[in-house]
């Protein structure tokens, strides 16, 4: 029987997490689940080529920790907009939000916007990252495409199960 796992995403009000669960669509098990779930959780399901399937949870930053600890996620995918002031600040909300992100097997950060604005911020994000004593990678990507989120959940595979 394929296994189920699953990754939390989160990001500030007004990032397009709604937009990027809802990438992927729905599925006869993904009408299962929803009927345990509470109503304002965005939630998403896909397949992998194996069979297994990658239960996504989107949350925002203030209801993450709760997530992060029932779900209990193979890892974390932050959307941050490059666009706003402060995607630092965003970021790292995004982080505090979600507890001690340091216990999650995988972090992936996704940045949107501009891309010219987005690109130039990519460092600093890192950083941010690194400052929480987290490692992993921060993406530029682009919401509308399905390829994009798939990248960011390979991104988390990859780190969890090396």
């Amino acid at each position: 029987m394929p296994s189920i796992r699953t990754i939390v995403v989160t990001g500030i009000s007004g990032t397009d997490t709604t937009q990027a669960i809802g990438l992927l669509g729905g599925s006869s098990y993904l009408a299962k689940l929803r009927q345990f779930l509470p109503a304002m959780l965005d939630l998403s399901v896909c397949e992998l080529d194996d069979g297994e399937r990658v239960v996504l949870f989107g949350v925002p930053p203030a209801t993450c920790a709760e997530v992060v600890r029932a779900a209990k996620p193979m890892g974390l995918i932050v959307l941050v907009d490059g666009d706003r002031p402060h995607p630092v600040r965003d970021l790292l909300v995004c982080l505090d939000g979600c507890g001690d992100a340091r216990a999650l097997p995988a972090i992936s950060v996704g940045v949107y916007g501009e891309a010219d604005k987005s690109l130039t911020r990519l460092g600093s994000l890192q950083s941010a990252l690194i400052s929480r004593h987290l490692a992993g990678p921060v993406l530029l990507v682009d919401l509308p495409r399905r390829g994009d989120l798939y990248m960011l959940i390979d991104s988390v595979l990859v780190q969890a199960c090396p």
